[in-house]
């Protein structure tokens, strides 16, 4: 239903490259649709989402994280909050593998 919403306002507003819209919508007012399918880019709805507002605004809409492997129009790489753990997570851990003198339980102990 939402997303229905959503295809009905960028129809009213003329967004032809709306994510929402299909080929046919843009002819003639579109039919009201309770199934389907429908191929959304993340990345794209992250910068401009058509929500009807004068400046782009965008949502994030999580999937899986090979989405968002494309460049956004600033030239960065989008990465989802479960790809900035997983890039913190990495980083640490090898951190910690090159460190030449791990702190052991031991010299903890004789600290406190």
């Amino acid at each position: 239903m939402w997303l229905e919403s959503l295809r009905m306002g960028s129809w009213r507003r003329n967004e032809d490259n709306s994510p929402w819209l299909s080929p046919t919508d843009a002819h003639s007012e579109p039919m009201l649709v309770n199934g389907g399918d429908r191929k959304i880019c993340p990345a794209s709805i992250m910068e401009d989402a058509y929500l009807g507002c004068r400046n782009k605004t965008g949502i994030i809409m999580l999937h899986h994280p090979e989405c968002f492997t494309r460049l956004g129009s600033d030239g960065n790489v989008f990465t989802t909050p479960i790809q900035q753990v997983e890039i913190i997570d990495t980083a640490s851990r090898i951190i910690i593998e090159k460190d030449p003198n791990p702190v052991s339980e031991n010299r903890l102990a004789t600290r406190r």
